[in-house]
């Protein structure tokens, strides 16, 4: 999901070099995500609702477990040789999504977004976003 954002972020900023490294399920769900994408169990409404309920059954199984943990590492090299590293680090991934998902259609309703092509959480400006993910003490941000 990144690559596409993080290509036009690199080249909107001239970046030469950025490479991110992110991870936030499990894997009973990513096993669920996987069958459904083989099988292409996804062709109609019935489908995708039967395999929406198998992945909230598999993150169920996942989070008997695991903590729903979720970061993103970021290491930034300029053309200078500049090096930007910098953690962004969500306790809880599950909380994290549905604030992102509220919070951008409260901005998609309030008519709140930005005049530019790409994915949807694009459109809104990423202060809003990050300022929800605060707000509710859901957010850390770690630069070295």
């Amino acid at each position: 999901m990144h690559s596409e954002e993080l290509i036009r972020l690199a080249q909107e900023n001239d970046v030469s070099n950025l490479d991110v490294y992110g991870a936030n399920i499990g894997k009973k769900a990513a096993l669920s995500l996987m069958f459904t994408q083989m099988f292409k169990r996804f062709k109609n409404n019935e489908q995708v609702f039967a395999s929406a309920k198998r992945l909230v059954k598999a993150a169920a199984k996942d989070l008997e477990k695991d903590v729903p943990y979720y970061a993103i590492n970021v290491e930034v090299k300029g053309k200078q040789n500049q090096i930007i590293s910098s953690s962004l680090v969500l306790p809880d991934t599950y909380k994290g999504t549905g604030i992102v998902l509220g919070t951008t259609a409260l901005a998609v309703l309030n008519k709140d977004t930005l005049a530019i092509k790409g994915s949807l959480h694009e459109t809104i400006s990423a202060k809003i976003i990050l300022d929800a993910l605060f707000e509710a003490n859901l957010l850390e941000i770690i630069t070295k």
